[in-house]
């Protein structure tokens, strides 16, 4: 729901919880939020003690369930999908898009890596040493298959969540290869765009 003023609330996912900078990363992104006429969370807005558990594993546990929280009570999801730890999106992230994706909000994504998800990975992970198997091609070194469906800009099941959102919101096509904004302002453009859309007597 949104809040007292009448702005979406727009959940924060990503990677950008694991810098450093993390708490002045997410005031810069809410402050580009605020000046779009919404309200940004941000993981870490829960502010559980960690003093208050003295096993780790009950400390994920609730960190897990206090973003599940936030989630719940976000109108939109901003997600970012840069490559983490690989060629893919933060599980994490991925997750929380699903979670999205199924109470129905409005997915926003974006990246800061502009290259398609199958480049990303005969780059990355097979460094070229690839090998053509019919129609598809394939890593040399464990044969497995490279999923290439066009352009998309990661995991053919986030970009469908980008999508359907979208096609409900706007009652048209949308591309998924074209779906995830190139970085953080345009996603937070889209994002205003897609909530302005789906509620016109509040643009």
């Amino acid at each position: 729901m949104p809040d007292a003023h009448g702005r979406p609330y727009v959940y924060l996912a990503g990677p950008d919880v694991f810098f450093p900078d993390a708490a002045q990363r997410a005031e810069k992104m809410k402050a580009a939020l605020a000046a779009r006429d919404m309200a940004g969370l941000f993981p870490l807005d829960s502010a559980l003690d960690r003093a208050e558990f003295s096993d780790p594993k009950d400390l994920a546990l609730a960190i897990a369930r206090a973003n599940e929280g936030l989630l719940q009570g976000a109108d939109i999801i901003l997600a970012n999908i840069q490559p983490w730890r690989g060629v893919e999106a933060d599980d994490g992230t991925a997750y929380e898009i699903g979670y999205m994706a199924a109470l129905g909000k409005v997915i926003v994504l974006y990246t800061s890596d502009p290259r398609p998800f199958a480049d990303r990975i005969v780059d990355d992970i097979y460094r070229g040493d690839i090998y053509q198997d019919g129609p598809e091609r394939r890593g040399r070194t464990d044969r497995m298959l490279i999923e290439d469906f066009g352009g998309l800009a990661d995991n053919l099941m986030l970009i469908n969540a980008a999508v359907a959102a979208v096609e409900r919101i706007m009652s048209e096509t949308a591309d998924p290869a074209r779906v995830v904004r190139i970085g953080f302002e345009a996603g937070a453009d889209f994002a205003k765009a897609l909530w302005d859309a789906a509620h016109p007597e509040r643009a």
